[in-house]
């Protein structure tokens, strides 16, 4: 009966059997697609307003080594701060290190100071240093610095420091 007539029990013509049929024949499962919702990266917690309880105010100074110039490293540091409601600044420096000053609520300055460590994705960071200062309270926002630090500048923020000879002209100690 290869005439091409119906097939026996279903009522129409069955189509010829070709490779492509072959796939037809298994019946289709539905694939589960995971569902993204939101951003996907993890997100902190709000920082805490200043004033309010638990909200303990840090200030840490940082100095961030490795491939870490040219690789957008301060305008993602710039976009985290805001995001967390840290305030200070970022900057270059001539040594091809990254410096920044970081004041807040402690948990939202440690979670920036975390996420310097690794950076953003072009950054090949290699190591940070980390000095925890008095909190002072004085900047409004999160900026980026773009000039090169002046001498006094390091002197003031004591990235600088000084020799024997420096020290003792200054009444710090006696050169040998």
């Amino acid at each position: 009966m290869g005439d091409g007539g119906p097939a026996p029990g279903r009522g129409r013509a069955a189509p010829p059997r070709g490779l492509g049929q072959l796939f037809l024949d298994v019946p289709r499962r539905r694939v589960q697609r995971p569902v993204r919702r939101g951003p996907s990266r993890l997100i902190a917690p709000p920082p805490i307003p200043p004033g309010m309880p638990g909200g303990r105010q840090l200030r840490l100074h940082l100095w961030i080594s490795g491939r870490v110039q040219g690789v957008f490293f301060r305008s993602t540091m710039k976009e985290e701060a805001d995001r967390l409601g840290v305030r200070g600044w970022v900057r270059n420096l001539p040594d091809g290190r990254v410096e920044a000053v970081l004041e807040g609520e402690e948990g939202a300055v440690r979670a920036l100071a975390g996420w310097a460590r690794r950076g953003p994705p072009a950054a090949r960071v290699e190591g940070v240093e980390e000095v925890e200062e008095e909190y002072r309270g004085e900047f409004r926002d999160f900026r980026i610095v773009r000039r090169a630090p002046s001498l006094s500048e390091n002197v003031q923020i004591g990235a600088r420091r000084l020799t024997p000879r420096e020290g003792a002209q200054e009444g710090r100690g006696v050169p040998d």
